[in-house]
């Protein structure tokens, strides 16, 4: 006892003779923390402790209060910072010394449920850090869909098993394939099958889920003829018919008129065109009529069909009349009938108008031909030769005045 008391006669008798830097640091309580270490110092004692108030959470606020807004700090924990984090302990000490083991995530307003309550903490709290962790589920999971059903991945899914998918609030739009006319009513194992299926689906086609029922005599392309409505509605586009056009006026016939065997086999009549048409052409231009009507365009053809077919015409094209326009000598305003099987062509009155005011008119009749050719009006080829059979004709002198 006497010793004990000894020895604190000597430290007390030390303090006293010892500066003020010198006792503080005696009395310090230890070195501060690895994370604390800029702090270390008499001079920086203020920077944490409030005067006769210890640790204040205020003062831990001003450096840390990013923290004490995040997770379960703003729930679960209200009291001093020092009791959970306290310091003075050494530079090895760990100030934050979290066991995750038995703690309750529900304190973080995040709970684990279903397979999260089995995932590794580590899994998500990546880097050693227990706060900041991403709350979205393409925060850890990455989106298959690449953001086309958006991020609200509990629509569908659940937290037991992302396989277990929930349909009933789905919107089938936002997928490659929106559901349009019957597909809306189709069941969803009648494309997804069972078990369900919901990637690497080939919808390229119809025939992807449904049998052509042609054999492939048709087009693969279903749309042509039906719609998503009913494969009953059938309107045939133009260019889809097989071996012929059904442009415009073919457009407007109905199918058992041709097909008089039933609606998928060829006609009696065959294919060619003079099987339903009687020819009207006094020219022979052959039974290939879709060389000129391929659309089945009767009328108002474009101007290289008819000049490729007027050379088997009664009226060559020679000369200027080739460069012509169709619309001079054929006057829409015309019916077609006048326009082109009564069309009159032995004269050139019939489309040129007498210049002359008739002074050729006992000359045949006053026909162009005798003085101008195809190659155009001028020069004329009416000369002294044909002056004499005038009534002024050119003798002497005359005869060589221009």
């Amino acid at each position: 006892m006497r010793r004990l008391w000894h020895l604190s006669l000597l430290l007390l008798l030390a303090l006293l003779s010892f500066g003020s830097v010198a006792r503080a640091q005696l009395m310090a309580p230890g070195p501060l923390a690895a994370a604390h270490a800029s702090l270390e110092g008499d001079e920086n004692c203020g920077r944490c402790h409030s005067s006769g108030r210890g640790v204040s959470n205020g003062l831990c606020n001003s450096c840390h209060g990013n923290v004490t807004r995040q997770g379960m700090h703003t729930r679960a924990f209200s009291g001093p910072c020092a009791k959970c984090h306290s310091d003075h302990r050494g530079r090895g000490f760990a100030m934050v010394r979290f066991n995750p083991s038995g703690f309750d995530h529900g304190q973080t307003g995040w709970p684990l449920r279903g397979a999260h309550g089995k995932t590794k903490c580590n899994q998500c709290h990546k880097g050693r850090s227990w706060i900041g962790a991403a709350t979205a589920c393409t925060g850890c999971h990455k989106d298959p869909h690449k953001k086309r059903f958006g991020l609200a991945c509990l629509g569908c899914h659940n937290e037991s098993n992302w396989k277990q998918v929930n349909l009933k609030s789905f919107n089938h739009a936002l997928s490659k394939f929106p559901l349009r006319g019957a597909h809306a009513k189709a069941a969803c194992g009648n494309c997804h099958g069972t078990p369900a299926r919901y990637t690497g689906l080939d919808f390229s086609g119809c025939t992807s889920c449904h049998k052509d029922p042609h054999g492939g005599r048709f087009s693969k392309d279903c749309t042509n003829c039906h719609n998503e409505n009913s494969w009953r509605q059938i309107q045939m586009k133009a260019g889809a018919h097989p071996g012929l056009s059904l442009a415009n006026g073919h457009a407007r016939v109905s199918c058992n008129r041709c097909h008089d065997r039933g609606i998928y086999r060829a006609p009696a009549k065959g294919r060619a065109c003079n099987g339903c048409h009687k020819p009207v052409h006094e020219a022979d231009f052959g039974n290939s009529c879709g060389r000129c009507h391929a659309s089945i365009r009767w009328l108002g053809l474009p101007r290289k069909t008819g000049l490729a077919s007027h050379k088997k015409t009664p009226f060559q094209l020679r000369g200027k009349h080739i460069k012509t326009d169709c619309k001079s000598c054929h006057v829409p305003s015309k019916p077609a009938q006048q326009r082109f099987r009564e069309l009159k062509f032995d004269k050139c009155r019939h489309c040129h108008s007498d210049v002359h005011s008739g002074a050729f008119a006992k000359r045949d009749g006053g026909e162009c031909g005798a003085c101008h050719t195809d190659a155009g009006f001028r020069p004329a080829s009416f000369g002294v030769r044909a002056h004499a059979t005038t009534r002024f004709p050119l003798e002497g002198h005359h005869a060589a005045v221009p």
